[in-house]
C-alpha cells in the first residue's frame, strides 16, 4: 500500500519536474535495518516506504533543511544537544523519531507507536509543539506541493527580471 503511494509521489515529483528520474534514490534494505538498529525501533511502514524509494538525496524537497537518510542517524542527538545548548525544556517523548530539520529551529517528527503505520507529523518550532499533519504521507505530499509552488514563483520572478532588464536596455546602443 505505502509503496504504491510512494510511487505516486515519485510520479508527482517527475510530473512537476522537481528533479530528473536519475536523481531520485532510495535506501537499501541494509541501510533501513541499520537505521532501525541505531535507534532500536521498527519504522512505520509509510516512512519506511519513503526511505526505500526516496530516502537519499531528498534536499530537493526542502528549501533549507534536511530530509534524507544521511541526516536521520544523528538528527535526534543534534536536536537534544540544541535543546540543552539553548536552554529549552526537554518535553519530547522518548518514542520521538525526527524526520526533518530546517535551519536548526524547526524540527518535524512522529511518535513511534504500535499500529501507527502512517503516523501524524508534529512540528517543534522554538519550543512550541503542534501537530502539523494528520499523517506522514500528507506531510510528504505537502512538501512536494510546496516545492512545486516555489518553483512556479521562481519562474515568475525570473520572467519579471528578464522583462525588466529588456526594458532597461531596450534603448541601449
Amino acid at each position: 500500500m505505502y509503496e504504491d503511494i510512494m510511487k505516486q509521489m515519485i510520479g508527482k515529483i517527475l510530473t512537476y519536474k522537481i528533479v530528473q528520474r536519475e536523481q531520485i534514490r532510495g535506501c537499501s534494505e541494509a541501510e533501513l535495518l541499520r537505521l532501525e538498529a541505531h535507534y532500536h525501533v521498527t519504522l512505520p511502514q509509510a516512512f519506511r516506504a519513503f526511505l526505500k524509494y526516496l530516502g537519499k538525496n531528498t534536499e530537493y524537497l526542502t528549501h533549507d533543511g534536511f530530509l534524507s537518510y544521511e541526516y536521520l542517524i544523528n538528527m535526534k542527538e543534534g536536536f537534544m544537544a540544541m535543546l540543552e545548548e539553548d536552554g529549552y525544556d526537554n518535553d519530547i517523548p522518548a518514542n520521538t523519531f525526527f524526520i526533518a530539520e530546517s535551519q536548526g529551529m524547526c524540527y518535524f517528527y512522529f511518535l513511534l507507536e504500535p499500529g501507527k503505520e502512517n503516523p501524524p507529523i508534529y512540528r517543534w518550532l522554538n519550543d512550541e509543539i503542534s501537530q502539523s499533519y494528520a499523517s506522514f504521507t500528507d506531510w510528504l505530499d505537502a512538501r512536494i506541493e510546496e516545492k512545486r509552488h516555489c518553483m512556479e514563483i521562481d519562474k515568475i520572478r525570473e520572467r519579471e527580471k528578464r522583462e525588466k532588464y529588456a526594458e532597461i536596455f531596450k534603448n541601449d546602443p
